[in-house]
């Protein structure tokens, strides 16, 4: 006893028909991970449980846990080298040998294991002992536990919040990860930067609209102002910040962001928009002080019940209650279009090699009728987007306008900008298919070209085309052999189709020189995808620029991505054009390189056997 504290090691497996054993990186007092599985689960379910891996290192109870320790721990045993004072004994004892109640008729937890440990040298009363801390169960002196007795070679969840005008920004991204504790504060913010300009860059109309440390200032929560030296580590900050709080954690992190099994930081970014407009002379992104919610509502008028009508009275004074948020709204009045005529490219991809190859058929040529909206529904940096129907599904068809500087762009830019857009997409789905992942899908597409059939009819391109019929007349002759696919079908632009997503979540991963680490599922994956494409591609190609949706098909849970972008070295061949880049967007060596630098290896990669990128490049 230590005053009127309970000697306690978090380390420890305790409660009341636990199985007592000891996982040397387990940080919350109580029971283990499998202990508290069995405790809440129904007996039937034992059996399962008990089947289930368990790391030795931090007790964590997995279907893929596939080894000994989970990857966190094996890191930290790599770290900390061989344990020299474990003894034989308690290294025969595994997770595998110790076989829970439920499966041997036992009924009372506690005394099975109790029964299991019982023989067991390494664990006797004068080992537990010594294993113990003297720190009473209080809720300070537990703060003080887990900040104190972290080691430098742990790690911490760092949390950077956006905030614009003391308001959590909805537009920016949350920056979360997971880092070791040694790791230099100021770069661990500049990730947490640079996760904040993938979505600012993109939004914005003019490349010098980014954010750096300059444009903001860092705080603890409830925007408490903290001193920060310049060589701070992580821990450093940690470790001041809950001196500063007293010991008490809850007074730390937002209760959204705790987490049950890391020390966890978090700071608040106040983002200054007059000194970011100061500095640069461009005005912060338009939808910077909307919510996510409302810009989408704003930005698709054409959306199928985008609100739920609040209670109101009727004419009658009854009252009218609230809609089903699963019920269709009446839809809005839909937009003019113009029927068109569009011929598809024949798509394919080399299974071997992943060359992709677009031909526009000359002979038996289909024709495809669907209805393209006359304005607009989205406009980007460098392409405009409408909706079309086509076989009773909407598709949005995408075209180049400019590829920056102010320039436009002819038809035939605009044909070879989409190729190589629709190149990429075609490559990600190789390396995708390689990669044999479940969590993502690359959007399917359809290149095509609108136009006409029989050339005496008149030529009459859509108001989407952004083609007159006096433009089209002041074409050179060169520029009007392009358009014709054979002597009875002229062309007028070409279109980039896929199926239009609707009111589903989006998520961007990377922009287009920013590759932020992450350490939940989906982001992880990324960074991996990312890796084994550069890899497998002879470091000849990075993806970039990822973002992906929720699938339109509610019975695939695979999220899909869409308007990817790629970096491409000198020369490589993407398509049967023999394009030197892949287009708009597409920084060479430079935005391979961007990669390599800022990639940092997390257990996906490992689990891939990707050899560390710096360390392939050394070799």
């Amino acid at each position: 006893m230590a005053g009127d504290g309970l000697d306690i090691d978090p380390a420890l497996c305790t409660g009341e028909d636990t199985c007592l054993r000891h996982f040397p990186y387990k940080m919350n007092v109580g029971a283990c991970h499998k202990c508290v599985l069995f405790a809440n689960a129904p007996e039937a379910e034992h059996p399962r449980i008990n089947a289930l891996g368990q790391c030795l290192g931090c007790g964590t109870t997995s279907a893929r846990l596939l080894t000994e320790y989970c990857g966190l721990c094996e890191r930290k045993n790599e770290r900390r080298g061989p344990n020299t004072n474990s003894s034989g004994a308690e290294q025969q004892v595994s997770v595998q040998q110790v076989q829970h109640p439920a499966t041997s008729g036992v009924r009372n937890i506690g005394q099975f294991h109790r029964a299991q440990w019982k023989d067991a040298a390494s664990f006797n009363s004068s080992s537990v002992k010594a294993q113990q801390s003297t720190v009473a169960i209080t809720g300070a002196n537990m703060a003080t536990l887990k900040g104190n007795n972290l080691a430098t070679n742990e790690c911490y969840v760092f949390v950077l919040e956006p905030f614009v005008n003391s308001k959590a920004c909805d537009f920016l991204p949350t920056f979360e990860v997971i880092r070791e504790a040694t790791i230099k504060f100021s770069d661990i913010v500049a990730n947490g930067i640079a996760s904040f300009n993938s979505s600012w860059e993109d939004a914005s109309e003019s490349s010098l609209a980014r954010l750096n440390s300059s444009d903001m200032r860092l705080s603890r929560m409830n925007n408490v102002h903290l001193e920060i030296e310049p060589q701070s580590t992580f821990r450093d900050i940690f470790l001041a910040t809950l001196k500063d709080c007293g010991q008490n954690l809850d007074k730390t992190v937002p209760t959204k962001f705790r987490n049950r099994k890391f020390a966890t930081l978090y700071m608040e970014a106040h983002i200054d928009i007059e000194k970011f407009h100061a500095r640069t002379g461009v005005p912060p992104p338009p939808g910077l002080f909307k919510s996510k919610k409302r810009a989408w509502t704003e930005n698709n008028t054409l959306s199928l019940g985008s609100s739920i009508l609040k209670r109101t009275r009727l004419a009658s004074g009854g009252p009218q209650y609230l809609k089903s948020s699963f019920a269709l709204a009446a839809p809005a009045n839909r937009a003019a279009a113009t029927s068109v005529t569009l011929f598809f490219a024949e798509h394919t991809s080399d299974p071997e090699t992943g060359v992709q190859s677009f031909n526009w058929s000359t002979t038996d040529v289909a024709a495809h009728s669907a209805r393209i909206e006359n304005e607009s529904f989205s406009k980007g940096r460098s392409k405009l987007v409408f909706r079309i129907q086509y076989n009773d599904t909407t598709y949005v068809a995408k075209r180049y306008y400019t590829v920056g500087h102010g320039r436009s762009l002819s038809l035939g830019s605009n044909r070879d900008e989409l190729l190589k857009e629709a190149t990429t997409l075609g490559r990600a789905k190789f390396f995708l298919k390689n990669f044999k992942d479940g969590y993502f899908e690359v959007t399917d597409f359809i290149l095509a070209r609108e136009g006409i059939v029989g050339s005496t009819d008149p030529f009459n391109p859509s108001p989407a085309s952004g083609l007159t019929e006096l433009g089209y007349g002041e074409l050179s002759d060169d520029e009007k052999g392009e358009l014709s696919i054979s002597n009875g079908i002229i062309t007028s632009v070409t279109w980039l189709l896929e199926r239009e997503r609707g009111n589903v979540q989006f998520r961007k991963y990377s922009g287009t020189l920013e590759h932020p680490r992450y350490s939940d599922k989906q982001g992880a994956t990324i960074n991996a995808f990312q890796h084994f494409t550069y890899v497998n591609s002879n470091k000849a190609l990075v993806l970039a620029d990822i973002q992906s949706s929720e699938s339109y098909d509610v019975s695939n849970k695979a999220a899909i991505l869409f308007d990817l972008m790629s970096h491409t070295l000198t020369g490589f061949d993407l398509s049967s054009l023999h394009a030197r880049d892949s287009g708009a967007g597409d920084h060479g060596d430079k935005g391979i390189q961007t990669l390599v630098d800022q990639h940092q290896c997390g257990q996906r990669c490992i689990q891939l056997g990707l050899q560390l990128l710096k360390d392939a490049e050394d070799n």
